[in-house]
């Protein structure tokens, strides 16, 4: 698992590193809802870094795939 902002890995770590391991979160959250395809378990990051308006952060799992996003700064609420 790696955590990548703008093509600059800040962290990987292993699955076997994490707290609770994957198998056991599938079960234990479709054990109070139904997970369907596209579902999201978020499970942390093995590292994390200061993110602008602007930054590609992507998350990497090794044999699962990438989720990539562009950060984008909220615009102001209206009040």
């Amino acid at each position: 698992m790696s955590t990548v902002i703008n093509g600059r890995t800040i962290s990987s770590n292993t699955v076997s590193a994490m707290m609770c391991d994957p198998h056991w979160l599938v079960g234990y959250f479709s054990g109070s809802m139904v997970l369907e395809a596209g579902s999201v378990i978020a499970t942390g990051t093995p590292g994390a870094g200061v993110i602008q308006d602007g930054d590609v952060v992507e998350a990497l799992v090794e044999g699962v795939g990438m989720l990539r996003n562009r950060v984008r700064q909220a615009a102001p609420l209206a009040g």
